[in-house]
């Protein structure tokens, strides 16, 4: 057995304050992590519920902030279909392939992202759909 000496319980009084340092700033990091979560939730319900009951857009943007920060991924889901009811568009498809994306649910991405392009394609011959043809090769290289 080890004596007890100054030097171990320095060592050990040190090594105990870092332990209690770090799970200080893990705790501080994750409740930072969720107020930043709870004021991107909030601005994009604002968004919606302050919008016209056919604005297919305010549905599709309030899901998309959501989506591109991970959070509140239920309701922009309920957000996009509710957009979708009201008016399907190259906007709320291509989200809609983002949050099957979120899910990490390749295949039904990689469908909407192509209905996006395919509507996209349909109004305009020339428009370019590059950024949705980037997104589908890169998906389907992950197969």
């Amino acid at each position: 057995m080890k004596a007890v000496t100054s030097k171990n319980i320095t060592s050990f009084v040190f090594g105990t304050l870092f332990i209690i340092g770090l799970l200080t700033a893990i705790t501080v990091d994750a409740k930072d992590k969720a107020a930043k979560e709870e004021k991107i939730t909030i601005k994009a319900r604002d968004f919606v519920e302050n919008a016209e009951p056919n604005d297919w857009k305010a549905y599709a943007k309030g899901a998309d902030k959501c989506i591109k920060k991970g959070v509140n991924l239920k309701e922009a889901e309920s957000w996009l279909k509710k957009s979708m009811e009201i008016k399907k568009t190259p906007y709320n498809l291509e989200v809609q392939g983002d949050l099957y994306l979120a899910k990490n649910q390749l295949e039904d991405a990689i469908h909407y992202y192509l209905k996006s392009m395919n509507l996209t394609k349909e109004k305009n011959h020339e428009a370019d759909v590059s950024r949705l043809q980037q997104k589908v090769q890169s998906l389907r290289k992950q197969y």
